[in-house]
């Protein structure tokens, strides 16, 4: 992980900010001299340090597990700290071409493989099966899913994350943090090309020191067929 940064909207109760554990590209997604840049963003951060409190981390599809909280999965398994994961979707819009239910079916398997080389209990993922690209449709079953969890601290992608499906999860976790006056945290991945830094206020950055090796060693899936393509997943919705 490594920049938090405070959004704009309304806060729940405590913490709101956004953590990323991805380093910003070298252009800003706004395209103008001048703007603010995420590198500016990161730079001015103070270190911020996950709670050590029960978690519940809202995972959009398989991957994101690795790439966007792999880190934070590490330090909550290394402080024993309860950890309830939601997996959102298996991810099976991800390729052109390739059959979704045998597309899920892989996904899940690699997600499964995934979290077990992170440390996640697997009897604490909960898997919803959302359809891949049209989270935003099941916002209400999401943020029953996340307030069955009863956990103080909520992560999730940042709900400006440029994705419709992570900001889909991101407005989700922010709605049932605020039904039980949990503090809610998001995970910025999409945003850090597509976003642009305006889009937060920035005034209460922290970055975190925590280090992605261990997801590193689970590779983003590749499609059921073995051929190369790149995925659709960035795509805005």
């Amino acid at each position: 992980m490594a920049t938090a940064i405070t959004d704009d909207a309304a806060q729940t109760n405590g913490a709101d900010v956004s953590i990323v554990e991805q380093r910003p590209p070298a252009r800003c997604p706004d395209g103008e001299s001048g703007r603010p840049h995420w590198h500016d963003v990161r730079a001015s951060a103070t270190p911020w340090e996950p709670p050590s409190r029960p978690t519940t981390v809202v995972v959009p599809h398989p991957d994101d597990e690795a790439l966007l909280f792999g880190g934070l999965f590490t330090m909550l398994r290394r402080r024993a700290i309860r950890c309830d994961v939601i997996a959102v979707t298996d991810g099976e819009a991800a390729y052109d071409g390739v059959d979704p239910r045998a597309l899920a079916a892989r996904r899940r398997h690699e997600q499964a493989a995934s979290f077990d080389i992170l440390g996640v209990d697997a009897t604490r993922v909960r898997r919803l099966g959302l359809p891949d690209g049209e989270v935003a449709e099941y916002c209400d079953a999401l943020t029953d899913a996340i307030v069955e969890c009863g956990n103080p601290v909520v992560v999730a992608p940042w709900q400006h994350d440029h994705h419709c499906d992570h900001e889909a999860c991101g407005r989700a976790a922010r709605r049932a943090a605020g039904i039980l006056g949990a503090d809610v945290y998001g995970g910025m991945f999409w945003a850090w090309h597509h976003t642009p830094v305006r889009r937060s206020t920035a005034t209460n950055c922290e970055r975190s020191n925590s280090t992605r090796r261990t997801a590193s060693a689970v590779s983003p899936p590749r499609p059921a067929t073995g051929r190369s393509s790149s995925p659709t997943t960035a795509r805005r919705c």
